[in-house]
């Protein structure tokens, strides 16, 4: 995971020399993150025109392949590093493990990650397939 490594540590480095504070930038990192996924959500949920769906494909497949490369989100992991969450610090999914009764830790975590991203491929190959 070298490459992430040196992902992570290139942001850090840009908010150390921007001089932000790393734990109030985390939180907005996190704050961000959750309204991207859930407006990305709704894009392929709701999304009909046929040049958005192929937009909305190539970044879902860009998603997938750093998600399965990195073996988790790199986003969460510079929040939990700015936030000091580094272990097992909160992540976007914890709220739908909880209202779903699942145990939320890492492996749950990843797991549902996954469940929602092939929703995400479901539905917008059966977009592609009905026009």
């Amino acid at each position: 995971m070298m490459i992430q490594k040196n992902i992570i540590n290139k942001i850090i480095k840009i908010i150390d020399y921007l001089k932000l504070d790393k734990n109030l930038t985390g939180y907005i990192i996190i704050f961000f993150h959750i309204i991207i996924a859930i407006i990305f959500g709704i894009f392929i949920v709701f999304s009909s025109n046929i040049n958005t769906i192929y937009i909305l494909i190539v970044l879902l497949f860009i998603q997938t392949i750093c998600f399965l490369i990195f073996k988790g989100c790199i986003l969460t992991r510079v929040e939990q590093i700015l936030t000091d969450n580094k272990y097992d610090g909160y992540t976007i999914t914890d709220p739908l493990l909880k209202i779903l009764d699942i145990a939320v830790n890492n492996k749950t975590r990843y797991y549902l990650t996954i469940i929602i991203i092939l929703i995400g491929w479901i539905i917008l190959l059966l977009k592609i397939y009905l026009k």
